[in-house]
């Protein structure tokens, strides 16, 4: 089934609460401090993504895109890799 544009899946709340889940956080035992510079970083990084994929990663041909973002992605998986064994 081809993915509509509207899906909810689309939304930053969504990936947000996908997050929250991923990383075993839930809201309300965070410290109302806490919880909101969280939503300010998540919103942050993913904007800061958003416009390096708009205005720099789009630049490119599909298959550097992809190197690229692979390169990133992998990037991610070390920093939790490495964080995980702290």
């Amino acid at each position: 089934m081809k993915k509509n544009k509207d899906d909810k899946e689309f939304t930053l709340e969504h990936q947000y609460q996908l997050y929250l889940s991923r990383m075993a956080l839930v809201e309300d035992k965070m410290h109302p401090v806490q919880r909101l510079q969280l939503r300010q970083t998540f919103y942050g990084a993913v904007g800061q993504i958003l416009i390096l994929l708009k205005e720099d990663i789009s630049q490119f041909e599909e298959d550097e895109a992809i190197e690229i973002l692979q390169a990133m992605l992998n990037q991610v998986g070390d920093f939790f890799l490495a964080d995980s064994k702290n």
